[in-house]
């Protein structure tokens, strides 16, 4: 009875669930797609029976049978994906601190940045920057200067994906955010922002020199359209309507979350789904142009606006230039917490 009063009140929650999000065309393919499975495995039931010349139980009986367990399966899913997505935005979301570090003779006001967050983020760090500037502070930001046209081609096919000044746009919306905008943050005082990065062709050439170091060829085939990930999100958000896009906004927030948080995760990404090689360059090239620009700099008070993954690099290498470089405080952001 138990098993019975279950596998309805589901069905009636999730035929609910639906209709809340897809109408009647979706309660209609729900309903669909349950029947037609049951019909698929009813079918397979019967023919394992007849061999082994076995009782089947009745249609209906099975019928019973068989929701209990798909709506069990979907209950189960539902519940863990509603738990982990709680947990990660509302109960430990992930944090970009916000480090000072000093060696005695400078002080650096480093914010670890997300490339796409809520604009209650990034009001705080142009906040910061405010009282910092009026403090004479200078400005280090993050931001690959552009190359040739051959550079960009090459650096897509390499990625895997085309990526231009629009990427992070178009797939913040995938988070219900926003991408970062560094002229939010230039101009503001009187004292200079320097962009302290690589540009376009020196990445690939680091990248080439890279591949002849190793004797490796890039395995990257240079015949490979790269993914349009710019055209993918607007066909995927063009295919949900607004309720649906509330849930999916949820879970990809969820995720992210649990990405940024997660050292190991986010390594496992870098080494097994993406160019190695290619990232190798733009993480620790780029981490030794910010901490050289730091430690050579004639300014004692300088902000630096990077992403999270650069910061233990960059440190590790200022304390390889001078060991009196220590944290001295943290305060914590959440770029994905409303």
């Amino acid at each position: 009875m138990i098993r019975i009063i279950f596998t309805y009140l589901t069905l009636v929650l999730y035929i609910g669930a639906m209709y809340y999000l897809s109408g009647g065309i979706g309660v209609a393919y729900y309903l669909g797609s349950v029947f037609v499975y049951f019909f698929i495995f009813y079918a397979i039931y019967l023919l394992v029976k007849k061999i082994r010349i076995q009782g089947a139980i009745p249609a209906r009986e099975f019928l019973d049978l068989f929701l209990y367990r798909i709506h069990l399966i979907i209950f189960i899913v539902v519940a863990i994906l509603g738990v982990f997505s709680v947990y990660q935005n509302e109960i430990s979301p992930a944090k970009t601190p916000q480090y000072t570090l000093q060696n005695g003779k400078k002080t650096v006001v480093f914010q670890t940045m997300s490339h796409i967050a809520t604009e209650d983020f990034y009001d705080q760090v142009q906040a910061m920057i405010t009282g910092k500037k009026a403090e004479w502070y200078v400005l280090f930001y993050e931001g690959v200067r552009p190359g040739s046209k051959e550079s960009s081609e090459a650096f897509n096919r390499a990625i895997g994906f085309s990526f231009d000044a629009d990427t992070y746009k178009y797939m913040s919306q995938l988070y219900g955010a926003v991408h970062q905008n560094n002229d939010d943050f230039l101009g503001i005082g009187t004292t200079p922002d320097y962009n302290v990065d690589l540009d376009m062709d020196q990445i690939m050439q680091y990248y080439a020199d890279a591949q002849v170091a190793y004797n490796i060829s890039d395995s990257w085939s240079t015949d490979m359209l790269p993914v349009d990930i710019s055209k993918d999100v607007m066909e995927a958000l063009s295919s949900v309507n607004e309720r649906q896009l509330q849930v999916l906004v949820y879970i990809n927030r969820a995720v992210l979350n649990a990405i940024i948080k997660n050292d190991s995760v986010r390594s496992f990404i870098a080494d097994n789904i993406g160019n190695e090689r290619l990232f190798d360059v733009i993480l620790n090239q780029r981490n030794d142009v910010v901490a050289r620009q730091i430690q050579g700099s004639e300014d004692s008070q300088i902000i630096v606006l990077y992403g999270l993954l650069h910061f233990e690099g960059i440190l590790k290498l200022l304390s390889s230039f001078d060991q009196n470089w220590q944290i001295t405080k943290t305060v914590d952001l959440y770029p994905l917490k409303d």
